[in-house]
């Protein structure tokens, strides 16, 4: 099952079962759990703004005029 299918129906089990604050405070939980995994499956990989890790890259501020 693709994912742009899996969410909301999963999301839509949650509310029928426990409600809708149940999803909402799932979030944080799941980027608990992705976040890791996400940088350490793309540490050493290069990005496209030159930085040599994408926590870098995502928190770097553009230099010169845009």
């Amino acid at each position: 099952m693709p994912p742009s299918l899996a969410g909301p129906i999963t999301a839509g089990v949650i509310v029928d079962t426990v409600g809708r604050r149940w999803v909402f405070l799932s979030v944080p939980a799941l980027i608990t759990v992705a976040a890791p995994a996400l940088l350490r499956g793309l540490a050493g990989h290069p990005v496209s703004s030159g930085r040599s890790s994408p926590l870098q890259a995502c928190t770097a501020r553009p230099v010169g005029p845009r």
